[in-house]
């Protein structure tokens, strides 16, 4: 499963969620910073269908490659036309980097997806 986080009270209770995990620290931290400025420019009492965005977390590789296809097909969205795509963290007992990617849905809209990646494939 993943998690949709679109404002300050989602990325709270998904800290809380992996407050024990210490790698995902870098990456909690990125989420909340993206989170405020969201809740900056559009509102922090946004809901889901209001403009701004929002991220989509995947807590892991399998679930990513599960629901990546279906995600993009939905949006109409692909790696080709992402604005940036940058690692977060990297977690060495995991072999794994954390990667952040942000879509524009429309000119008032943006998607972020984090998820982890194994090191060393595309």
């Amino acid at each position: 499963m993943y998690y949709r986080i679109k404002n300050q009270l989602d990325a709270e209770l998904l800290a809380e969620e992996f407050i024990s995990e210490e790698h995902k620290n870098p990456v909690m931290k990125r989420i909340k910073e993206l989170i405020e400025t969201l809740d900056l420019a559009y509102g922090a009492e946004r809901k889901s269908h209001d403009m701004g965005g929002y991220i989509l977390y995947f807590p892991d590789v399998q679930t990513y490659q599960k629901s990546i296809g279906k995600i993009e097909e939905f949006h109409h969205i692909s790696q080709d036309l992402r604005e940036y795509a940058d690692t977060i963290a990297e977690c060495g007992q995991e072999n794994a980097e954390w990667i952040e990617e942000l879509y524009l849905l429309t000119s008032e809209d943006s998607l972020v997806l984090i998820y982890p990646k194994e090191k060393g494939h595309a």
